[in-house]
């Protein structure tokens, strides 16, 4: 963005600013009201100054180049917000005022109490008939939890990286209730983990990749909900990482940071896991969707 619109608004409250708060940019995005007479450039002492020669034409310049400057047309969500703005979505404010997260879910517990045995069973249907469900979740603009509906109390939810994977979660129905895939890209957003501590009779089991990112971002559920989050580990994970580990993953400096930052002591499993991952490299969920002629020893 070539000049804020907070600088905008403070030059013409003051009426005078130094040129040095202009950069080349923004005295660029100011070249029509200069052009115009409605600013100039005056020396000042040692410096220089720009001046609001005619606050009334240069407020009306402004509402012309940045519709909701003073207020008058305003938008829901940053991308709304910004398009009232300045008429460009992704000018201003970034993300977005929503979140998507995909819900899938198998079979009714039964030892749920009743309000949570039917929003169980609306999820199984909605599973049935369209292969899965969404929750929508607004995201708090100063960073705080994310809001929206809350899932059946007491159930074990697991959080799937792998949209694969999450589209075969019938198979991993003996070890979670509920099946979530927060995110892409191996990383949940901050809000959707504050969303899941603020439900306290949840049980988490985190399903990501078994490399740096994966293995980090259980770290932060952990961190989050203390004594309620486990790490999911296949049962042929040894066997798997000896054949499909990729030590390209970390070939990033930034990869290996994580790594290195990744403390002993933590969790048990997430011991195992860095022990494996030290003596062959890390492994991407894919690696459990792969049949092969000879396959790895699987228990």
């Amino acid at each position: 963005m070539p000049i804020s619109t907070r600088l905008c608004l403070e030059l013409l409250k003051a009426g005078s600013l130094p040129l040095s708060r202009f950069s080349a940019g923004a005295l660029g995005a100011l070249r029509t009201p200069r052009a115009a007479g409605l600013l100039r450039e005056d020396r000042q002492g040692a410096g220089k100054v720009l001046n609001v020669l005619n606050p009334g034409g240069f407020q009306a310049w402004l509402v012309t180049e940045f519709p909701g400057i003073l207020g008058g047309a305003t938008g829901e969500g940053p991308r709304a917000a910004n398009l009232a703005l300045t008429r460009d979505s992704k000018r201003g404010a970034r993300g977005v005022g929503c979140y998507a997260v995909l819900v899938r879910a198998h079979r009714v517990p039964g030892q749920l109490s009743p309000g949570a045995r039917d929003a169980m069973a609306a999820l199984v249907d909605s599973t049935r008939r369209w292969g899965g469900a969404a929750l929508l979740l607004d995201l708090d603009p100063g960073g705080g939890p994310a809001a929206g509906p809350c899932l059946p109390e007491g159930v074990r939810v697991m959080t799937i990286e792998n949209q694969t994977t999450f589209r075969r979660s019938e198979e991993l129905e003996a070890h979670a209730d509920v099946f979530l895939q927060p995110g892409s890209g191996g990383r949940m957003r901050k809000a959707f983990i504050q969303w899941l501590a603020l439900q306290p009779t949840l049980r988490i089991i985190h399903y990501g990749d078994f490399d740096p990112v994966g293995l980090q971002e259980f770290t932060l559920l952990l961190a989050a909900m203390p004594g309620r989050v486990e790490l999911f580990v296949p049962a042929d994970i040894a066997d798997r990482i000896k054949v499909f580990h990729n030590r390209g993953l970390l070939e990033h400096a930034a990869s290996r940071a994580i790594l290195a930052g990744l403390g002993r002591g933590l969790h048990p499993e997430l011991d195992r896991i860095l022990d494996l991952v030290a003596v062959h490299g890390p492994l991407e969920q894919e690696a459990f969707l792969v049949r092969t002629a000879n396959p790895p020893n699987l228990r």
